[in-house]
């Protein structure tokens, strides 16, 4: 947790990332002094460049930006479609059970789309078809 005047870039060293991780940002987490910060630690954190029309290498940023899309994407889809974020439990592993089958949902329902030919996370063209 952390106020909500302080900047992202500012909180993300104090998360103590593990050593060997990765971790895609958006425009505001580009920071040289961050990056290098973090890889320090051997964390290395993609994010695009700050302002898109000086964007040095825009593939890289668009490609970053895509991926961020994507795992949005899949996170709202099972925090509203799968109520993941209201899953009660009594114990940790009737808690990691719910969740397993709700990803699961979600696999299965990416499965369906690319079996019938509609995109991957358009769950609402199943029920079209």
């Amino acid at each position: 947790m952390a106020p909500a005047n302080v900047s992202d870039i500012a909180v993300l060293p104090a998360l103590h990332l593990p050593e060997d991780s990765f971790g895609l940002g958006d425009r505001n987490y580009w920071s040289p002094e961050l990056r290098d910060k973090l890889l320090e630690a051997n964390i290395r954190l993609y994010a695009p460049f700050r302002t898109k029309t000086k964007d040095p290498s825009p593939k890289t940023s668009h490609i970053i930006s895509k991926l961020r899309w994507l795992i949005e994407t899949v996170q709202g889809q099972l925090a509203e479609r799968y109520g993941i974020k209201q899953t009660k439990a009594r114990d940790l592993w009737h808690l990691q059970n719910r969740i397993l089958r709700k990803v699961l949902g979600h696999t299965v329902a990416v499965w369906l789309c690319r079996s019938f030919g509609h995109p991957p996370l358009q769950f609402a063209a199943l029920l079209a078809a």
